[in-house]
């Protein structure tokens, strides 16, 4: 008898308990990672367990425990006297660059800092936003254009967004570099181009326009998540519709801006947020990047 028992026990505890986790989260669910306090823009995991956050002049490491240090700092001396991080990613080479006002800086493992483009961007805040794509090429947005270059550093315009995009926060690559999503600020909208045999954007499409939209991610479910700052929330977008708002469950979200699903070490079923409230936070969302 005892042993039936406890075998009905055992047989409860497998049904109530998750299966692998997953099942037990709430898409939606908002916790604070880390304090991180003002000014932060761009945020970009390596592949050994750190996260980097750009705060002004300087660059942040979080641990995958919320643990927050200070990374590096640009000075006057490096030719970083006026500039500002906005943006933040990682090269083939695995240096970290980033997009800061007016140039792209490439900072070294062992920290050498150098400035590798430097020009008197358009717009309100000049670069603000960098990536790779699989070749080396980069690609820098300002204003309402994003501008190629390759690997000798000739620069060509990749996509001129007059008319249609206003104040680009935002660029993010698909899966296979198919497509572009390109987040407009001011325009109130997110622009996918598709990127045809020949590696140009072509066919604009538009997936969202009813709120200034800071930064977007996209998930391999191929959902769209974007930092919606004067709404307080994390929209989900599936086929142009809005199925679903996050707005952080009373956890005070004030003003989402740049969010990443997170890499090795960290959740990757959940976005990291960076708000305006001095605080990091983690929202699981139930899917990784597409990448």
């Amino acid at each position: 008898m005892l042993k039936k028992v406890l075998i009905f026990l055992t047989l409860v505890i497998l049904c109530v308990l998750p299966s692998c986790g997953k099942e037990s989260r709430q898409i939606g669910k908002t916790e604070v990672f880390a304090e991180v306090g003002e000014g932060m823009h761009g945020i970009v995991f390596d592949n050994n367990g750190n996260m980097f956050i750009g705060k002004g002049k300087s660059v942040l490491r979080i641990t995958s425990t919320g643990k927050v240090s200070s990374y590096i700092t640009l000075d006057s001396g490096n030719q970083t006297k006026n500039t500002h991080i906005y943006g933040m990613t990682f090269g083939k080479d695995k240096n970290l660059y980033l997009a800061a006002q007016d140039r792209i800086i490439k900072i070294t493992p062992d920290k050498k800092v150098k400035t590798v483009v430097k020009e008197d961007f358009d717009g309100l805040t000049g670069v603000s936003d960098v990536k790779f794509d699989p070749a080396g090429n980069m690609y820098v947005a300002f204003d309402n254009k994003v501008v190629k270059y390759d690997t000798l550093f000739k620069k060509t315009t990749y996509i001129d967004g007059t008319d249609v995009l206003v104040d680009i926060k935002n660029i993010y690559f698909d899966k296979d570099f198919r497509n572009i999503y390109i987040c407009g600020f001011t325009s109130s909208n997110i622009v996918k181009y598709s990127i045809n045999s020949k590696g140009k954007a072509v066919n604009p499409q538009v997936e969202f326009d009813a709120m200034p939209p800071f930064n977007v991610a996209i998930g391999s479910n191929d959902d769209i998540f974007a930092s919606i700052p004067w709404g307080s929330g994390i929209l989900m977008i599936k086929d142009k519709k809005v199925i679903k708002n996050i707005d952080g469950g009373g956890m005070k979200m004030q003003d989402p801006q740049d969010l990443a699903f997170g890499k090795k070490g960290f959740d990757e079923e959940s976005l990291y947020v960076i708000t305006s409230s001095r605080k990091l936070f983690k929202i699981y969302v139930g899917c990784k990047d597409v990448h």
